[in-house]
């Protein structure tokens, strides 16, 4: 079996398939278009997003430092964020573009590359149009544009390694030959590779394709050869977490407190999916959209045991391999994410960010076992179409609006609440020798470039010493604070406890409290 299933050239497709082709296309293009008009103000920018920055401007200068990238003011310890985002900006410092730039224009061709390998796995078993369906669902959920590739974060670049995955991975299952097999499993591993040193959760795929060659591997691909790839494949992403001591957030295992209010973010991010968020407002009609959604998720669980029982017990065709890949995919894929939530660390959010590859997973399966239907005319009735139609409608004008709100005032850090605020114009007149100490020291330092530093943690023993060091230099004129209102977190003090444990007297600007009225 070739790339794809049946027919490939423009020649042989018929009316129908051109339509569809045509969508994929269009879609991709408009994804690509979107992200660009919601990153008008610029790329989004998060408190992670400055590991990305410091990490790709260290690695532009000491490739050799991929493995350690060391601490920075801005964000702590580098080794917290796997290295390949920051690898991938490093490489085209010989551009000599602009690093946000050259991250924005990364974003735009990650957003229309998802959509064309979305709808290449899709097609790989399954017809153009189920390929289509699939894109249109995936390009108008919450969070697809603005979250998933306007923010200079690392999920859009993992989607991509990880869809490229899954496709060698199902054509080295499907390989004529075992030499192909063999190649295709090392191409597998390498974006195994990439996926895992890009997000760790990446790891996740080692785990599902193992089970998949277990459970249907085939001549000619040897099923040693297979793991054993699978193997070789996770150890950089086990060397660089277990050979960094910082190599995650957490020191131990442990439940997190955060974990259920994490739990109502998800539930929140998987109703955006049925339901425009806007519409989310009141209790009552969250309930009744979670409720829906949780039924959704049974009825849906059901279907794959009552098609898993029977499909084991004949041979598997091409799509019921790939609907197995993808499900184990899933199930490894929350697995892990349920694990660093409830265990490890308590910032990891159930965010469209780290929830649309599970939304990805689940739009193509259902493409795919319903590909005969949607590829034939009649296949569903008039009024199921009219929903769907409806339902994308609703769903794209949700993202259309988030597109136009990103692109008027910006992301993150982006926003003009930040950008315009007293605050910010305030640190720009700050002296370059003098260090600003804040609980957004990446914000400042990727809008301003200035030189920062992290308030103490308040969680620490060392605290109220390391306050009063602080208060100390704050006096002698080396360092000044500035505490944002919007930018609380477990880990750093407000202002009064800053004040508290410091002795120095902050004053409002804007949005902040700050140590001084004037700067030099």
């Amino acid at each position: 079996m070739g790339l794809w299933k049946g027919t490939v050239t423009l020649k042989q497709l018929n009316k129908r398939d051109l339509v569809a082709v045509f969508v994929v296309a269009s879609v991709a293009v408009c994804a690509a278009g979107a992200t660009l008009v919601a990153t008008a103000k610029g790329i989004g920018l998060q408190p992670d997003s400055a590991a990305y920055f410091v990490g790709a401007q260290r690695l532009a200068q000491h490739p050799g430092m991929f493995f350690g990238l060391g601490t920075h003011p801005s964000v702590g310890d580098l080794t917290q964020w796997p290295p390949f985002m920051s690898l991938v900006l490093a490489s085209t410092e010989w551009t000599s573009i602009d690093l946000m730039t050259r991250v924005k224009v990364l974003q735009v061709l990650l957003a229309a590359l998802n959509v064309c390998l979305i709808a290449a796995v899709v097609r790989r078993v399954g017809s153009w149009s189920a390929a289509a369906v699939a894109v249109v669902f995936v390009a108008v959920s919450a969070g697809f544009i603005t979250e998933l590739h306007g923010q200079f974060m690392s999920e859009g670049l993992f989607v991509a390694f990880a869809l490229s995955a899954v496709l060698t991975f199902d054509l080295a299952l499907s390989a004529e030959n075992r030499l192909r097999a063999i190649n295709l499993m090392v191409a597998t591993a390498v974006f195994v590779v990439a996926a895992s040193l890009t997000r760790i959760i990446g790891l996740a795929l080692v785990g599902a394709f193992a089970v998949v060659v277990v459970l249907v591997g085939r001549r000619p691909l040897p099923k040693w050869v297979a793991i054993g790839t699978l193997v070789i494949a996770s150890l950089p992403s086990l060397y660089w977490m277990f050979g960094n001591e910082a190599g995650t957030r957490a020191t131990s295992l442990g439940y997190q407190s955060t974990f259920l209010k994490r739990t109502r973010t998800g539930m929140v991010t998987v109703d955006s999916w049925l339901v425009p968020r806007r519409l989310l407002v009141s209790a009552p009609t969250q309930t009744v959209v979670t409720a829906a959604a949780i039924a959704v998720s049974a009825a849906g669980v059901w279907w794959f045991v009552r098609w898993a029982r029977s499909a084991f017990r004949s041979e598997l065709t091409p799509a019921d391999t790939l609907t197995v890949t993808l499900v184990a995919v899933g199930c490894a894929y929350g697995a892990f994410l349920l694990w660093a939530t409830l265990l490890v660390d308590p910032l990891v959010p159930f965010a469209p960010r780290t929830m649309l590859p599970m939304l990805i997973l689940i739009v193509m399966v259902a493409a795919i076992r319903n590909s005969e239907r949607l590829g034939t005319p009649g296949g569903f009735p008039r009024w199921v179409w009219a929903i769907g139609t409806v339902w994308v409608l609703v769903l794209g004008g949700q993202t259309a609006a988030d597109v136009v709100d990103e692109s008027t005032h910006g992301s993150g850090y982006r926003n003009s609440e930040w950008t315009d605020s007293a605050a910010m114009k305030w640190i720009q007149t700050v002296p370059d020798d003098v260090t600003v100490v804040s609980n957004s020291p990446g914000g400042i330092y990727m809008l301003t470039g200035h030189r920062v530093g992290r308030l103490p943690d308040p969680t620490l023993e060392t605290f109220n010493s390391e306050a009063l060091s602080l208060g100390a230099s704050v006096n002698d004129g080396s360092e000044v604070i500035v505490v944002f209102d919007n930018a609380q977190r477990v880990y750093f003090p407000d202002a009064e406890q800053v004040t508290t444990a410091s002795g120095v007297t902050l004053k409002r600007k804007g949005n902040a409290a700050v140590s001084a009225d004037t700067a030099g």
